[in-house]
């Protein structure tokens, strides 16, 4: 074909995680092009902070090839993210581990320019391990009228029969493998809150508009389905965008005229492959006692829904439906089984139908019959033992950071949050003689005086509760549930944890703060035999009282090696003999990249360009008047995050914090991961002593200071004029060494490492 009459076509690639000698050959056949595209856009859809160096490189050094980078939203919107960024006249999609036919783009451009088609499609081969099938087979023809591309949209949406002469189930069903008109692309785009479906209903979505489509016989496309390809893998957030997904495809088949009994084994499969993934949720809860609920709740939600509902009750069960509960059999629950079939109707009828008896126990499927694994579940599991909060900033953004890294070295993480163990009025009384004579009369005094001091620094800082408390509690649990799996036990059912997990994690603010939690199973008490680190837990104290020192060796003693965030006090715990090796550990927050942490923060539409004034405690009148003197001499407007100020920017989470110091041009805060971060976000910290009731954890920015050379940054040996400029050039050289200690000690813990984030050793 001449190229001076040729179309120009962008070719988008989106991509998360592909192994980089995949997505080159992807790209590779796209560039190998008879007729060379206009550009290739990839898309980087959130990949670990490795592999998308290694990607962002390879494109650097690729011609004609554009890079963007977002945060992982799934494949619909890296798409779109392509359709907006596309310059030629037609767009085609090419999955990162799929190929182009060399003639593709010349031959489907002849088509597109001889019947000005709006879109072009061609054939399909899927490979699937040793096996190759042609998936779409296609006549030549073009479709112009209304009553010819209206059975084209059906195809895309139906698997029933092809008739001679109609686009059938194999036909138009996927987006790839074919050329798009961009403007048309553009105008309608891919679904962002839909899975599993998402090329069949752009497909319809986009013929709804189109005046004319052209088909040809002619095979461009090679498929191939790998166990990592996204098609593959069934998680749990996709099966959250189940009822939504089912709800399109039943707008859509309404609006094409179909009866739900037309299109019920299209819906019903993608309801199937929903029904799995919570199943696996399911079978994940059960095995914690007090969890069946949950799981079952999960369940009846989605079953529950009248749409799902709907398409599962026209359908026969069989195919993933039977997975589900030959899954289930494999496993021994018969329980689970019994849950199910008292959920829903579908469920009791396939019990019911003798296929499957409420308690049999089927093999597990094999070759093809095999129910397709997720990504996640596929990996080893880590319980995370954490104290949480739901209103404070450093908390989550530990507990985020805590995560991050255990999916950095190869594992998915469950935050297990113990409840507060009460105990009966009696038996209290019963104890208290004993346990007076154990404390002595220092160690009660101790006790009396700390919670005389925090009854009093409670009343005098006493404010009337702001109205923004309720919207930063709702935000900060929308901030938990859309980051971590929160998993929250009682103390007396830890037991069932270790057949839970591979391997457990002991991290997080306070939780060894013998004011706040320090309980035995804060230490992994039921973890005999598994693998257990420490992930920079901390104490909170220079040193322990005498009345916990026995107690803090005997758990300490259950570590071969541990890591803490501070190590002062274990000074005060007496000869270091009988106690494991003590590594000082950075705070998790700081393992992350500045780059990590901007993605988080842009999740949030805050502003501030002004001074950011971080505390949780008092500001004193000689405080007051430095922030004053700072903004007077910056011409800064000053922004107040404080719980003794609260307004509407106290009802905000995480992300926002984020936003604000980033955007800020200086920090002054007594606050330590105020502190930690304005390092990481290279702005300007002036650190003040914590007044109140929380004095002592004062500890920690001392440690913090020392470590990252900030011991010039407390107040008041600050001058407004020092408050607005900072050197943090000796610190960063100590941050990378920090860094990579805190990764050799993982790795001594046997938590193999798989990816470190950038500029990091190995």
């Amino acid at each position: 074909m001449n190229a001076t009459n040729s179309l120009q076509v962008s070719v988008v690639i989106p991509t998360f995680n592909t192994p980089l000698p995949l997505l080159i050959r992807s790209v590779e056949s796209a560039l190998g092009q008879d007729l060379p595209p206009a550009e290739i856009i990839v898309v980087d859809d959130g990949s670990s902070d490795d592999h998308a160096a290694k990607v962002a490189d390879y494109c650097s050094r690729t011609a004609s090839v554009r890079l963007r980078r977002q945060p992982n939203l799934g494949v619909a919107i890296a798409r779109n993210t392509g359709i907006l960024m596309a310059k030629g006249a037609y767009v085609c999609f090419l999955d990162a581990d799929d190929t182009l036919r060399r003639e593709f783009i010349s031959t489907a451009s002849e088509i597109a320019l001889r019947t000005r088609a709006d879109a072009v499609f061609g054939g399909m081969t899927v490979h699937r391990g040793g096996a190759s099938e042609p998936w779409r087979s296609l006549e030549e023809r073009s479709l112009s009228s209304q009553r010819e591309i209206e059975h084209a949209r059906i195809g895309a949406l139906t698997f029933s029969t092809t008739a001679s002469g109609r686009p059938g189930p194999t036909s138009l069903v996927n987006a790839v493998g074919a050329l798009f008109r961009t403007a048309i692309a553009r105008e309608v785009q891919f679904r962002p809150d839909v899975a599993h479906a998402e090329d069949r209903l752009f497909v319809s979505d986009f013929l709804s508009v189109a005046a004319s489509v052209a088909l040809s016989p002619e095979v461009w496309y090679d498929y191939r389905i790998l166990p990592s390809s996204a098609t593959q893998a069934v998680d749990f957030a996709s099966a959250g965008k189940l009822p939504p997904t089912v709800r399109a495809l039943a707008s859509v088949a309404s609006d094409c005229g179909l009866r739900k009994n037309e299109a019920a084994s299209s819906i019903a499969a993608v309801a199937a492959i929903g029904a799995f993934a919570y199943t696996k949720l399911f079978l994940q809860l059960v095995s914690l006692p007090g969890h069946r609920e949950k799981g079952g709740q999960a369940l009846a939600e989605l079953l529950g829904d009248r749409e799902v509902s709907g398409a599962l009750s026209l359908a026969q069960p069989s195919g993933l439906a039977d997975r589900v509960l030959c899954h289930l059999a494999s496993r021994g629950n018969s329980r689970a089984l019994m849950t199910l079939g008292a959920t829903h109707q579908w469920f009791r009828r396939i019990l019911d139908s003798g296929r499957l008896s409420r308690e049999q126990t089927a093999p597990e499927p094999t070759g093809q019959e095999r129910p397709p694994r997720s990504e996640n579940l596929a990996r080893p599991s880590v319980g995370l033992i954490v104290h949480y909060s739901n209103t404070n900033y450093g908390n989550h953004l530990v507990n985020y950071a805590s995560v991050r890294i255990l999916e950095r070295c190869g594992f998915t993480a469950t935050l297990i949050d113990f409840a507060p163990m009460h105990q009966p009025l009696l038996s209290t009384v019963k104890r208290m003689p004993r346990k007076l004579l154990r404390l002595g009369v220092s160690g009660v005094w101790s006790r009396l005086r700390g919670r005389l001091i925090r009854k009093l620094d409670a009343l005098r800082n006493s404010e009337p509760t702001h109205p923004d408390d309720s919207a930063r509690a709702q935000r900060f649990s929308a901030f938990a549930e859309q980051h971590f799996d929160l998993l929250r036990v009682q103390p007396k059912d830890r037991e069932s944890l270790a057949q839970a997990f591979d391997r457990f994690a002991v991290g997080g603010d306070q939780i060894w703060n013998f004011d706040h939690s320090a309980r035995t199973w804060h230490f992994a008490d039921f973890a005999e035999g598994h693998i257990v680190a420490t992930l920079a837990p901390s104490v909170g104290h220079s040193s322990i009282p005498l009345e916990w020192k026995g107690y803090y060796r005997q758990q300490l003693s259950r570590f071969g090696e541990f890591g803490a965030r501070e190590t002062d006090w274990l000074d005060s715990l007496g000869p270091r003999d009988g106690l494991p090796r003590a590594q000082l550990l950075i705070d998790p927050t700081l393992m992350l990249d500045v780059a990590d942490w901007r993605e988080l923060a842009a999740h949030s539409e805050l502003k501030n360009t002004g001074l950011l004034v971080y505390t949780l405690g008092p500001l004193l009148e000689d405080q007051v008047r430095f922030v004053h003197e700072v903004s007077q001499l910056g011409g800064l407007h000053v922004t107040h995050l404080s719980p003794k100020v609260g307004g509407e920017i106290w009802g905000t989470d995480a992300s926002d914090f984020l936003a604000l110091l980033d955007q800020c041009t200086a920090l002054i805060t007594d606050s330590f991961h105020g502190a930690a971060l304005s390092f990481l976000f290279d702005k300007p910290v002036t650190i003040l002593p914590r007044h109140g009731f929380a004095r002592a954890m004062n500890t920690r920015i001392d440690t913090l200071a020392s470590l990252l050379r900030l011991q010039d940054r407390f107040f008041p040996g600050v001058s407004p004029e020092q408050a607005l400029r900072h050197d943090y050039s000796c610190g960063q050289e100590e941050l990378a060494r920090q860094r990579v200690h805190f990764w050799d000690y993982l790795q001594r813990c046997g938590f193999t490492q798989e990816t470190r984030p950038r500029g990091k050793r190995g």
